[in-house]
């Protein structure tokens, strides 16, 4: 029996709402907020979200009920060209069935932004290792706006962090690689570390390759 319960609820659609989704949105802001009420994940807002569909970096996997049971996003937008993976939840009924894996596939394949960092925390962490994030030593190479939400968590509010920084690079690569057999090895640089263009020197280390951060 468990087992045909098991089959039943792996079927999830994954959509990248639009603003005017309002109901989606909103359950995928109540399904980071469930977590943020056991202390794992930081609080977040309908605003806010709604401004993540208008860049098209919102993603959700509904039900067959059409319910939001997992969600994922690019949720902040740094200096030195820098984006934040977050709000990666599953529904506890819906954990452990590859969805959340569904969830960031897609997300990558969609925006394959290299330059990409995540808070992990006891749960997350151990998933983003495991597909090849690097976790980042030195949090000095890394934007001051990056610790302003520590200010909001209750556990440690101030300057620093009790969850691991992660360098999303590698699973980035490896799971949202556009097509770069055409590419010269220059290329594949200045698509995957930023070299070139100009933009080299703004990274701080960033650009370097997933080696060099840590």
């Amino acid at each position: 029996m468990n087992k045909e319960k098991e089959t039943k609820i792996l079927h999830t659609e994954l959509v990248f709402p639009s603003s005017v989704e309002t109901p989606l949105i909103k359950e995928a802001v109540g399904l980071v907020n469930h977590f943020n009420q056991e202390g794992l994940m930081l609080p977040v807002t309908v605003g806010h979200y709604k401004s993540l569909t208008k860049k098209g970096t919102l993603i959700v996997a509904k039900n067959t009920l059409g319910q939001v049971v997992g969600t994922a996003a690019y949720t902040q937008f740094y200096t030195k060209n820098i984006w934040e993976f977050g709000g990666w939840a599953v529904l506890e009924e819906y954990q452990h069935q590859g969805v959340g894996l569904k969830l960031m596939t897609q997300l990558f394949k969609k925006h394959h932004h290299f330059q990409t960092i995540a808070f992990g925390n006891k749960n997350s962490g151990p998933i983003l290792e495991s597909l090849g994030a690097k976790i980042i030593k030195n949090h000095a190479i890394l934007p001051k706006r990056a610790f302003e939400l520590c200010a909001t968590c209750p556990r440690k509010p101030k300057i620093g962090c009790c969850d691991i920084i992660y360098n999303l690079s590698p699973v980035v690569e490896a799971l949202g690689m556009p097509d770069t057999s055409w590419m010269s090895p220059r290329q594949f640089e200045r698509l995957v570390y930023g070299i070139g263009e100009g933009q080299s020197g703004d990274f701080m280390g960033l650009g370097k390759k997933p080696e060099e951060w840590c």
